[in-house]
């Protein structure tokens, strides 16, 4: 409720929201602010974690529920759950997808717990880990020498957001991979630039095969 220009609630509640929590609320909040967080804690906060996932080859991933404080991702953790992925493999558009689900489920969870007690949930500490700004993420787009260029074009690709680029002539430029763009495409149908060889890009047989 608000009264005479003061907030007094019992539980605050963030999902994905990019910015500090900031006084008077963190104190209102009797039961604490929880903060869910799409990426595992204390190793990954701020942005970029998807594109680290891919980038540094993790084969598990996992979302965290924690205590807001006044910082960005370094208040006290509630839960970590952890679930695999396949990085050599998914776009972070894909994780994106994938962590989004395991997210829903970590919030029903902690919300039921938080609802039904008196107090603050216990926690475990939030020290160490990398933060990553959103400029920092920008600037890890560039393709630069020594880049696995595929994995980083998989690690940044998240349609309609500029993804993994070059820059030539003063023009910048998203690169994307074979895998990618065929996964684009309609698979039921042929055109004018569909490769005319036994088994195309897609692994489609010619039409005439399909009794077209």
């Amino acid at each position: 409720m608000v009264r005479l220009g003061t907030v007094d609630f019992d539980l605050g509640v963030s999902v994905l929201y990019w910015q500090k929590i900031r006084e008077p609320v963190l104190s209102a909040a009797r039961k604490g602010v929880i903060n869910f967080h799409p990426a595992p804690l204390p190793l990954y906060k701020g942005t970029a974690g998807y594109n680290l996932a891919i980038l540094e080859g993790l084969d598990k991933w996992a979302v965290s529920a924690h205590y807001a404080d006044a910082n960005i991702d370094t208040g006290p953790i509630i839960d970590v759950s952890w679930f695999e992925i396949e990085s050599g493999r998914i776009t972070a558009r894909d994780l994106e997808r994938q962590t989004q689900s395991q997210l829903l489920n970590q919030i029903k969870t902690i919300l039921h717990k938080a609802i039904a007690s008196t107090q603050m949930l216990s926690t475990f500490p939030n020290e160490g880990g990398r933060y990553v700004s959103r400029l920092e993420m920008e600037e890890m787009k560039a393709i630069a020498p020594g880049d696995d260029i595929d994995r980083k074009i998989r690690a940044f690709w998240f349609p309609p957001y500029n993804g993994a680029h070059i820059t030539l002539e003063g023009k910048t430029y998203t690169l994307i991979e074979g895998t990618i763009l065929s996964s684009l495409a309609d698979p039921t149908i042929s055109s004018l630039f569909t490769p005319a060889n036994s088994n195309d890009a897609l692994g489609r047989k010619p039409s005439s095969d399909r009794g077209e």
